[in-house]
């Protein structure tokens, strides 16, 4: 490799690099909070959320864990350090038997919500602040509904 070679290689990494920096620097970084999710499922959508440059928390949701939000109607801190939600919800179980405190989680308008509602449903459903997804999508779907979310909240702001 000639010397003038070996400058122009240096010259193209460096641009390259400047271009890396650049395109990471136009990612925000956000944060997910998974609600009531088996753990097959909730690997598959951190691994989904993982590769669009999400962070992820997870949350058992009540009456799994003591909440705040429906134990004394205080904000969830989990939930205000998120930038959205996203609550499973199984229609197969009674309302009274622990659905209720997740529907609760799940209408939480302290930051946008997704709802993964366990039944077929091809299409998301988008009203407000809440999407809901049928439970048979694809991770890339639940992922998709979660950044419609977001960027509407920041076009709303």
């Amino acid at each position: 490799m000639t010397k003038s070679q070996k400058v122009a290689t240096k010259g193209r990494a460096a641009a390259l690099g400047d271009l890396a920096v650049q395109d990471a620097s136009k990612i925000t970084a956000r944060d997910v909070l998974l609600v009531a999710f088996p753990e097959d499922k909730r690997l598959e959508l951190t691994a989904a959320f993982a590769q669009v440059g999400w962070r992820t928390q997870f949350c058992d949701g009540p009456p799994m864990v003591s909440c705040p939000l429906v134990a004394a109607g205080h904000a969830c801190d989990e939930r205000l350090a998120s930038d959205v939600a996203v609550v499973m919800i199984d229609p197969d179980h009674r309302l009274s038997s622990g659905q209720l405190p997740i529907a609760f989680c799940a209408g939480c308008g302290i930051s946008p919500g997704v709802i993964v509602v366990e039944r077929d449903m091809d299409e998301v459903e988008i009203e407000g602040p809440i999407a809901i997804v049928g439970g048979t999508s694809r991770a890339e779907v639940v992922v998709a509904a979660a950044e419609a979310l977001v960027d509407r909240e920041s076009e709303s702001s």
